[in-house]
């Protein structure tokens, strides 16, 4: 048989003797009458019990001898013993009663927690002035009236306390009032009936009101400050905190009071300001609107209103507007974003995407827009050859590509007239992209390119830099060969011009000799 919650208390009042008009003739016996749960559900069936006096609550003092009764009914809960401990320990000093039970003749005793108090009415054997003592037990069909303001019942009421009228539940201290015990009470199994405005559950004046757990502040609501009029709600850690001067701000939960020996907990300097859990974040005064998602250690400095930090760990926002979705160790000014890994977007309007690398990638300038993507940054693709890679058509007026000697090396002179040689053997087609069928285009395949000048990283794309050395050093082996050409034909018309001379003089001669 198993025991828990076990509840024994005086039912109504202690039954004396029987009425008798002299107190002397009474007996020193009383009536208990209990009641017994077995867990949640009432008692039924036989147990034994015993009783025994002590002269404190807690402690070995007993006093007097121990009753045992044996085989005692209980019936849906309720038992009803008669108690003679003599009149001896009744001297008018507190006296508590000890009960423990069993089932009947099966295993030891179980001793119920705490002792029962014994109130003056078993005194009353003692009482000089006591009349009609046995007039005290029994049912009462009329109207009792206990005119003394310090009346005390010590036990169980039974009844479904219709007749209950005028409580003043204020002056209620240790103990519990059932659900149905009070109209308008808070009720553990929900109200009916309620209006909206004329019913709530809460304070009417500017006093927080704070739930707790395990006698651990879990949730506190406050008014807010005067001059803004929306209430401040703090969940989490009881370490939590709103300064008293906001209003609006929110701290959804979080928060620790001892983790590896130290608090972190969640604090709001600035009003309409949202903190939705994590440890270790605070929203710093100025910083009105501005929000933190969770993470840990993460901070929104002085002044950086409508700022927002999604999560992570010791990430800052320096200024308005600005961002920081996550990742380590961020850092974003106004209206800038960091994301990633130790990414510092310091200047105002600055972008900065850092990867997983163990470095600062920071901002040098306002408006810029900077990666760190060791592995690539792919637009239109998802798998990047190289650190930029676009799939698709560029647009641009302009396309600088560096060509300064300080970042180049192994310079080696070039054959002009060999490389206009393979250049005129490359195959040159019209052609198209597969991915863009409407446009056409003119030039080598990267394959034949590779083939013939041995240029580039690989033989399927061909780099414009290469294609360009390759076209001006042409350029200048057929303007070498162009150069050559014209020395010949100079040479041939100076030879032309001699023989022009030579033959007229032969011819004049000819002509002198014919005359002659």
């Amino acid at each position: 048989m198993r025991w828990n919650g076990l509840l024994f208390a005086w039912f109504g009042l202690i039954t004396l003797l029987t009425a008798q008009p002299v107190a002397r003739a009474q007996s020193s016996a009383f009536t208990y009458q209990g009641r017994l749960n077995d867990t949640a559900a009432p008692a039924g069936g036989l147990y034994d019990l015993t009783f025994a006096l002590f002269n404190a609550s807690s402690g070995p003092a007993q006093v007097g001898n121990t009753i045992t009764n044996v085989a005692t009914p209980v019936t849906n809960g309720l038992f009803t013993v008669t108690l003679d401990f003599g009149a001896a320990p009744f001297t008018g000093a507190n006296l508590w009663l000890q009960i423990s039970v069993r089932t009947n003749g099966n295993g030891a005793f179980l001793t119920l927690i705490p002792r029962q108090a014994i109130t003056s009415t078993p005194y009353a054997i003692r009482a000089a002035n006591v009349s009609a003592g046995g007039g005290l037990s029994g049912t009462y069909s009329n109207t009792v009236t206990f005119s003394n303001s310090t009346n005390t019942f010590n036990g169980s009421y039974f009844g479904n306390g219709a007749g209950i009228t005028s409580l003043d539940a204020s002056q209620l201290s240790f103990g519990s009032v059932p659900a149905a015990a009070l109209g308008n009470a808070w009720k553990i199994s929900g109200n009916s009936a309620t209006a909206p405005g004329a019913n709530f559950l809460g304070t009417s004046d500017n006093q927080p009101l704070e739930f707790k757990v395990n006698n651990q502040r879990a949730l506190r609501l406050e008014a807010g400050s005067s001059s803004g009029g929306a209430p401040n709600l703090m969940a989490g850690s009881s370490l939590n905190f709103v300064a008293s001067t906001v209003y609006g701000a929110v701290i959804g939960g979080g928060g620790t009071t001892n983790f590896a020996g130290h608090t972190y907990s969640n604090s709001i300097f600035a009003n309409l300001a949202a903190i939705e859990g994590g440890a270790g974040n605070s929203i710093q005064a100025g910083s009105d609107s501005a929000a933190i998602g969770g993470g840990f250690q993460n901070t929104i400095q002085i002044n950086g209103s409508s700022a927002a930090v999604g999560g992570g760990h010791g990430n800052t926002v320096s200024g308005t507007y600005g961002t920081v979705p996550g990742g380590f160790s961020n850092s974003a000014a106004a209206y800038s974003l960091a994301a990633g890994n130790r990414a510092k977007a310091n200047h105002v309007g600055s972008f900065v995407w850092a990867d997983d690398q163990n470095a600062d990638f920071s901002s040098t300038g306002t408006e810029q827009f900077l990666i760190r993507a060791r592995g690539g940054v792919g637009i239109g693709t998802n798998n990047p050859a190289t650190l930029l890679h676009v799939a698709g058509t560029i647009t641009c007026v302009t396309l600088n590509q560096t060509s300064d000697r300080a970042v180049k090396e192994h310079f080696a002179r070039v054959d002009g007239r060999a490389v206009l040689e393979s250049l005129a053997r490359l195959p040159i087609s019209r052609w198209n992209y597969k991915s863009d069928p409407a446009t056409p285009h003119l030039g080598p395949v990267a394959q034949d390119f590779h083939a013939a000048f041995a240029l580039g990283a690989d033989d399927m794309h061909i780099a414009t830099v290469d294609e360009e050395g390759v076209a001006l050093a042409a350029i200048q082996g057929l303007n070498e060969k162009v150069e050559a050409q014209q020395a010949e034909l100079r040479k041939k018309e100076t030879e032309i011009t001699e023989l022009k001379a030579r033959l007229e003089a032969l011819e004049r001669i000819i002509c002198n000799q014919t005359r002659n």
